[in-house]
């Protein structure tokens, strides 16, 4: 048996991948089983490595509205922050005093990592509140009472102020740190950008000659300037997540029960269907199969206003309701007032028919159908490219100068070039 010591964690990073990786399948596993914060109806979450050391897990969980928290006081029923008693919880107050304590810092370190400009960049110690509160913001304001102190190692005595929140069911379970948090709106909208979509570190850095190469090298000599090999921009994978990747584990994972996950963020919705599903009970959801290009169709055949606009020339003189999932006529249909504009999302020119299927949503007018897309002069043809080449618009490389064009207003340099 090969047991890894502290020592060789650098050394091993394929055991501590192995181990993480069974890890993050019990507490996830326990979560749903012992239902810590009640049903579990969704959950997602990304492993995350960073330069200095170990894996750690970033997760949000959804549960059942029976489950719900309403006001601050059900907070306290699953979140903690404060140290427990010693004499009724011995091995939770162990586990809290050691995993679970921030710093110290401020006045009693000022030299802590997490110190600038003589301020934590935590916010630790957080004030005393004698009950939990949610700000104007919505963001909650976890209890701290004042009469709790712990005397570490090195004879600093702390408070309930650096305690980090936890639940005490999944603290005793696995003995490890794990910072729980409520999450509204607000507070999850920030956690799934700052955590959950975060991306990978990356390293900047320069190639250039030294000042003796410099001095050596002839003035009259003039040397080809490649940019791209003086300027690289690379990312950074440690060895765990090198070894992570290597046994081929998943670095996001959502729950794959869930039969429908609304999330609404700036005006988006998102659906995710479970992954176990019958293809029949998919298709009898009335709003499978119903997007924005099969109602453009629909409202041809029923509303004769619009026949003579192209799909993105179609906003113009309707909006699309997310609701109702239908094309509606705008009131203000004056070119003068009217300031919609339509974009089709992006489709890479190896996609194939995909690819030009959209050049010929900028052409078509009033199409009711895919075959009225593939019609040209009362004929229709067998594919779409067929039909770009019959319309000119494909064969002189006039689509790769536009799929150029467009792309050249958002693309990256890296983009571009595999794009070329």
């Amino acid at each position: 048996m090969d047991v890894v010591g502290q020592s060789d964690i650098q050394d091993r990073p394929d055991i501590i991948a192995r181990i993480f990786h069974i890890k993050v399948h019990a507490f996830i596993t326990f979560l749903k089983e012992d239902k810590t914060f009640g049903e579990v109806d969704a959950y997602l979450y990304t492993i995350e490595f960073q330069k200095r050391g170990l894996p750690h897990c970033h997760t949000l969980l959804w549960v059942t509205s029976p489950f719900k928290i309403r006001d601050a006081e059900d907070v306290d029923k699953y979140i903690t922050a404060e140290l427990p008693d010693f004499a009724s919880e011995p091995a939770l107050y162990r586990m809290v005093t050691t995993c679970m304590l921030h710093g110290p810092c401020g006045l009693l370190n000022v030299r802590a990592p997490c110190m600038q400009d003589m301020k934590c960049t935590k916010h630790f110690p957080r004030p005393f509140v004698s009950s939990t509160t949610f700000d104007e913001n919505g963001y909650v304001r976890y209890r701290r009472r004042q009469g709790s102190y712990h005397t570490l190692g090195n004879g600093i005595t702390i408070d309930n102020g650096y305690v980090v929140p936890y639940n005490k069911c999944l603290c005793s379970r696995f003995d490890a740190h794990i910072n729980v948090e409520y999450c509204g709106w607000n507070m999850m909208i920030k956690y799934l950008f700052k955590y959950i979509s975060k991306g990978v570190d990356r390293v900047r850095f320069t190639l250039q000659r030294s000042e003796i190469d410099c001095a050596t090298s002839s003035s009259t000599t003039s040397n080809a300037v490649n940019e791209i090999k003086e300027f690289l921009d690379g990312r950074y994978i440690c060895p765990h997540e090198a070894s992570w990747r290597i046994l081929n584990f998943p670095i996001h994972e959502r729950h794959p029960t869930v039969q429908v996950l609304a999330v609404h963020l700036e005006g988006m919705q998102t659906t995710i269907f479970k992954e176990n599903a019958r293809l029949d009970t998919i298709i009898d959801i009335p709003t499978f199969g119903v997007t924005t290009l099969t109602e453009w169709f629909r409202n041809n055949q029923a509303d004769t206003r619009g026949v003579n606009l192209t799909y993105t020339d179609y906003p113009s003189i309707y909006r699309w309701d997310t609701t109702a999932k239908a094309w509606i006529h705008r009131a203000i249909t004056t070119k003068r007032t009217n300031t919609t504009i339509g974009r089709l999302a992006y489709v890479h020119p190896t996609a194939g028919e995909l690819f030009y299927l959209r050049i010929l949503l900028s052409h078509q007018k009033g199409c009711r159908s895919f075959s009225d897309i593939k019609t040209v002069h009362g004929r229709t043809y067998s594919s779409f490219c067929d039909t770009c080449e019959v319309l000119g618009l494909t064969g002189d490389d006039r689509e790769w100068l536009r799929a150029f064009d467009e792309a050249a207003s958002w693309a990256t340099a890296a983009e571009l070039r595999s794009l070329f």
